[in-house]
């Protein structure tokens, strides 16, 4: 037995804890491999997004150069998800 703040710890409290720091360090191992897919995530939700917006707002005259065209509508929308996405995870 361990002795904590409120008096004597049982042993598998101690034990508790250090399997959760065990699971924490894989978890955290875990993310940091599979960071790198979120900003592809961010450009694959930009992308469709951007599309969207040109089927739906689009310009109709083709004067506009992002939204006249469906495929450039799409790669700005790509960059700018891809942009967001990593600027907003932690690396």
């Amino acid at each position: 037995m361990g002795t904590g703040i409120m008096g004597p710890v049982p042993c598998y409290f101690h034990c508790a804890i250090n399997n959760l720091a065990l699971v924490c360090r894989k978890l955290y191992l875990m993310m940091k491999k599979t960071s790198i897919l979120f900003p592809f995530a961010g450009i694959a939700i930009g992308s469709i997004l951007g599309y969207l917006y040109y089927h739906f707002i689009g310009c109709s005259s083709g004067t506009c150069p992002i939204t006249s065209n469906p495929a450039t509508s799409a790669a700005y929308g790509a960059v700018m998800g891809g942009l967001l996405i990593s600027s907003l995870v932690k690396k």
